[in-house]
């Protein structure tokens, strides 16, 4: 037999005996005392006990992980007992099978702290010691025991005491409030309490030479504290860094309900990317105090809701986690800076889905069955993102966020699965959901809803629109089913007019009777579902110019009739409907929507990136018409394709 073969049998031995110790341990507190930080050596001592309930000796032995460290002695109930430190767990024996019984175990220890090969562990770099709760290449990701012992899983949490000395010039941080700074042995002994439990991944400690921003954030339960801890010196840039924590703190209150915890608190760290959302001591990169990351500074936030009052049960359920936060930095611009400001970031969130997700993870997935490596990956959080959104799109504001507050209520303080949201979200709002977790969290890809035609006929009283939407596929299997696809008709004053229209399988027609002409019709302009496309709409007045580098275009107003004029830009990420043609067409395409009667004048400047292949442009008014080659040649020097007086209709790059 191998090495390989001996080796994974051996995990799976150990895998065995850890699921079972975590379906039978329940830890009720840690106390972690770190004695010394030794920022030469990079090495850490500390004492932590566990307090915890084993409730069967037939499922395995109680288990803790720790990873690195020399185990000094351990300690059960004051009795000295030998510990096994195999495969970085500690295994013992317990003297009895007593469920009721509460058992303490000390384990002394020291070492070098461990870092994950990815993202995420313990650091001791230069005059700071930190960590971040998740080791993202671990299995499971789930990372305290990169720095204490602990039964390192999602779903046990447990109340925090920490004890931290440290030497003179430096101040500790960690998870809840201080409850006292006493000189100790010539250091400085720091103590904070976090009374509310919490998975082990969000605890944490930071010791520095740091500055503090405090001050008192307006809650609906009354005053709260807000402390922000630093490097020395960088008080100006953080206080720029978090301008906008009330407007955003009581954005989220309003919408998800009473922040339940006792602090508000972040701590700058030199790591090299993201966050962590450590429960009131939320870690992130010094960098975004020179770089900028304002939508970090809110996803890490909203995550005091989504990820550490109500946390995901498994790795699998990470969009619980992730996907929901992400949507929070939507929400965020949303409710302080306007629907606009929310577009373009929701506009970042699609393209990086939509473009990258492929390339970072490998493919596109399913939301309720990543992959270990793309448990962290571009889809669960970006798509995962979308996804919230388009939840929301189907069930309207007043429900939706309704059932958010009653769902964080009733699960406050347990781990939930994907399978539990969409049970309670059914019951509690009583709408049926499967259409939803079929279309858009069960399946891979995305379709791509299109407007393939619209037929306008004069009646006695008004007019009668009829529309057809098709569904395109991208890299998935199945039509959506029961689709609400927003469609906006502009009057002859271009005032918009919406109906909705339920969509389901490869064609939908829908026909409407209007008491007016209808000058144009767009689907979805305001992006209410997310789907393999992504609209803007301008209001242009002569002389403007706008540029969009995501969608690779520019535009010019030379003219415009009126004091101004809507155009509707959508940007497929699936090749245009033509079954002729289709393996000599850009697998990307424009969509203009122009109110054409208006004698305006508007350009637009395609900018030829690398990937688009074919150098030839071609233009159709609607899916149902011939392509036709336009004839105006790309100009070498940068690369654009320049169309002097733009119609609406389809774009696309080929070569036919």
């Amino acid at each position: 037999m191998n090495i390989f073969f001996i080796q994974l049998i051996l995990s799976l031995i150990f895998s065995t005996s850890y699921n079972n110790a975590v379906n039978h341990t329940d830890v009720i507190s840690y106390h972690i005392h770190i004695s010394n930080i030794d920022f030469e050596q990079k090495t850490m001592a500390a004492h932590t006990s566990i307090v915890f309930r084993h409730y069967s000796t037939q499922a395995g032995k109680p288990e803790f992980s720790l990873i690195g460290y020399q185990i000094d002695s351990c300690f059960l109930d004051g009795e000295r007992i030998r510990i096994q430190h195999r495969n970085d767990s500690l295994i013992f024996d317990l003297p009895e099978n007593n469920a009721a019984k509460k058992w303490q175990l000390d384990v002394f220890y020291q070492g070098s702290p461990v870092s994950d090969k990815y993202w995420g562990g313990f650091f001791i770099e230069n005059d700071i010691a930190y960590n971040y709760g998740v080791g993202m290449a671990a299995e499971p990701p789930v990372f305290g025991r990169a720095w204490f012992p602990s039964h390192d899983v999602f779903t046990d949490r447990a109340a925090f005491y920490f004890t931290m000395d440290v030497s003179q010039g430096f101040v500790a941080v960690a998870n809840g409030t201080l409850q006292s700074v006493l000189p100790k042995n010539q250091k400085m002994c720091y103590k904070y309490t976090i009374k509310d439990s919490i998975p082990c991944y969000l605890a944490s400690i930071a010791i520095g030479k740091f500055d503090v921003l405090q001050k008192q954030l307006i809650s609906i339960r009354g005053n709260l504290p807000f402390e922000a801890f630093f490097p020395q010196g960088d008080k100006p840039l953080a206080e720029k860094t978090f301008t906008n924590m009330q407007a955003g703190f009581s954005a989220y209150e309003k919408l998800f309900g009473p922040y339940v915890w006792d602090r508000v608190g972040y701590v700058a760290t030199p790591f090299h990317g993201g966050a962590m959302e450590h429960a009131t001591n939320i870690a992130y990169s010094r960098a975004c105090h020179v770089y900028g990351c304002e939508s970090t500074i809110y996803h890490e936030l909203s995550h005091h809701w989504f990820g550490n009052l109500v946390t995901c049960a498994t790795e699998k359920d990470m969009w619980l986690n992730e996907g929901w936060a992400s949507y929070c930095e939507y929400l965020y611009f949303e409710k302080v800076f306007g629907a606009e400001r929310a577009q373009q970031h929701l506009a970042k969130l699609a393209h990086t889905a939509l473009k990258m997700a492929p390339v970072n993870d490998g493919a596109y997935i399913a939301l309720n069955n990543p992959n270990h490596d793309q448990t962290y990956g571009t889809n669960i959080y970006k798509k995962g993102a979308l996804m919230v959104h388009n939840l929301r799109s189907v069930m309207g504001d007043s429900l939706f966020f309704s059932t958010i507050q009653a769902y964080l209520s009733h699960f406050a303080f347990k781990s939930v699965t994907i399978e539990q949201l969409k049970q309670y979200f059914q019951e509690k709002s009583e709408q049926n959901l499967e259409n939803y977790f079929s279309n858009w969290i069960y399946q891979t890809g995305y379709p791509n809803f299109l407007l393939h035609n619209t037929v306008s006929l004069k009646q006695k009283t008004g007019y009668q629109l009829s529309i057809q939407i098709s569904q395109q596929l991208l890299a998935r299997e199945n039509y959506a089913q029961s689709v609400p696809i927003p469609v906006i008709i502009l009057d002859e004053k271009l005032q918009e007019h919406s109906h909705t229209i339920i969509c389901s399988g490869k064609n939908t027609h829908f026909t409407v009777n209007l008491p007016f002409e209808p000058k144009l019709v767009i689907a979805d302009p305001y992006n209410s579902i997310c789907d393999a496309q992504f609209s803007y709409k301008r209001q242009l007045r002569t002389g403007d110019f706008w540029q969009n580098d995501d969608i690779y275009i520019k535009l010019f107003a030379h003219k415009v009739s009126r004091d101004s004029l809507p155009i509707y830009i959508t940007y497929h990420f699936t090749a245009p409907n033509d079954s002729l043609n289709q393996n000599k067409l850009y697998t990307e395409f424009w969509r203009f929507s122009i109110p054409d009667d208006f004698n305006q004048q508007i350009s637009v400047q395609f900018l030829m990136v690398p990937q688009f292949k074919y150098r030839k442009l071609y233009y159709r008014a609607n899916p149902n018409e011939k392509w036709l080659k336009l004839q105006n040649e790309c100009t070498t020097k940068d690369m654009e394709f320049k169309v002097g007086n733009i119609r609406s209709g389809e774009y696309v790059f080929g070569d036919m």
